[in-house]
């Protein structure tokens, strides 16, 4: 079973969340305690994440470009009337973090 939150050892700093309400596994793996234990925390989460003050909401213009840290940040969209074009990439997090140093950003 892979945790849907990740955390450091030596400061229990979450640093990767890992969350699809609609893209989960059977879990048959474990003891039918701890899949009862982990479903009531699943829906404090899922909770938690669906309430308005948790959610930031942003209407890109055309042209205008979104970096998403898919470790730190949950993202989704809406139903949208409309035309419009999304397009994806990933980029390494390495990569990422030793240009942003190397350009003198905070990483």
């Amino acid at each position: 079973m892979i945790p849907v939150l990740n955390v450091y050892p030596w400061n229990n700093e979450v640093y990767m969340i890992r969350y699809n309400n609609y893209d989960r596994a059977v879990i048959n793996t474990v003891p039918h305690d701890v899949v009862q234990r982990w479903y009531v925390a699943h829906r404090g989460l899922t909770t938690e994440l669906r309430k308005p003050e948790n959610k930031l909401w942003v209407k890109l213009k055309p042209g205008k470009v979104l970096f998403i840290d898919n470790w730190r940040v949950l993202h989704g969209r809406e139903s949208f009337t409309g035309l419009r074009q999304l397009c994806g990439c990933y980029l390494t997090r390495d990569d990422v973090l030793n240009t942003a140093r190397s350009l003198g950003l905070q990483a």
